[in-house]
């Protein structure tokens, strides 16, 4: 089964888009989709070097940090044996 992308809530602009990261707005889209039901939320945040690429691993000094973007993930146990 494919992903209908006219179900789907695409963003087209900023505004809608900083609205559709709103986790609540997530939940309640994923739910839309995949029908109601208590769904787990995970995020894991963007990452960036600031000085370091690939110095790491050769003893060199590296600075990574956090961003404040990143991927969301909505999961939800199902009775079924595969994976949406």
């Amino acid at each position: 089964m494919g992903i209908n992308k006219k179900q789907l809530h695409l963003p087209t602009s900023t505004n809608q888009l900083e609205k559709c990261m709103c986790v609540d707005n997530l939940k309640k889209e994923f739910e839309n989709f995949y029908e109601a039901g208590d769904c787990s939320v995970y995020f894991s945040p963007g990452r960036v070097n600031l000085i370091g690429e690939h110095t790491d691993y050769n003893g060199g000094f590296v600075f990574p940090c956090a961003l404040s973007f990143g991927t969301y993930c909505l999961i939800r146990k199902t009775e079924r044996n595969s994976f949406r």
